[in-house]
């Protein structure tokens, strides 16, 4: 497979796209750290042997293509959770797929982006995927998003903090308990601490109990 092509064509279809959520390009560079975290895994875990690497190559990149807004205006698709896997499926199947080669690759990229859109995780390329992405919400990343979200919204400090152990903290744990891969969870861990240092020093520094 001919990864500059596909990092090509990755580029011409997630830079410069806004996100309603997340902001101008966060669906350009969450997939590379996706992508960079997925190969992390593999090398980490084992698992070479098992894995069609060109499949997660390309799933690492454009496993988020259902929420694409640019292609959902596009091809006249509802932007929503609900249609997301539904999404993911035809513009996987009309942009992505007639971009392949080997017909191999094509034919097995198929089912795993099925499994990975209805998050059925039966394929090791799939759970390696989910892994990763679930691993670039929990660290630094998190807090980007928060203050986001936070500023879109006009939250004052102590919603954020609020937010943060109400809700947030006990859902990256939840998603900790659920990974698939055993090294995945030590990395969660590692991040989890990480972000109750974060969010600590950021109470303190702005005095609130």
């Amino acid at each position: 497979m001919d990864q500059q092509k596909i990092l090509s064509l990755f580029k011409k279809i997630n830079y410069n796209t806004e996100d309603n959520e997340d902001g101008k390009n966060y669906r350009y560079f969450h997939p590379l750290r996706v992508l960079k975290m997925s190969l992390f895994i593999i090398g980490r875990s084992g698992l070479v042997k098992k894995i069609n690497k060109d499949v997660v190559f390309v799933l690492a990149l454009f496993h988020d293509l259902g929420r694409n807004e640019k292609l959902i205006r596009e091809n006249g698709l509802i932007n929503s959770k609900k249609n997301f896997d539904r999404n993911n499926l035809f513009l996987f199947k009309k942009y992505i797929n007639s971009k392949l080669e080997n017909k191999d690759t094509i034919n097995y990229l198929e089912k795993v982006t099925q499994d990975f859109s209805l998050k059925k995780y039966k394929f090791w390329e799939s759970k390696i995927v989910r892994d990763a992405d679930n691993l670039d919400e929990i660290g630094v990343l998190n807090f980007w998003r928060m203050a986001n979200y936070a500023g879109k919204h006009k939250q004052d400090i102590k919603e954020i903090i609020d937010y943060y152990y109400g809700f947030d903290r006990n859902d990256k744990i939840r998603k900790t308990k659920n990974f698939f891969i055993p090294f995945s969870k030590k990395i969660a861990k590692w991040r989890m601490k990480e972000m109750d240092a974060i969010m600590k020093k950021f109470k303190k520094a702005n005095n609130v109990e």
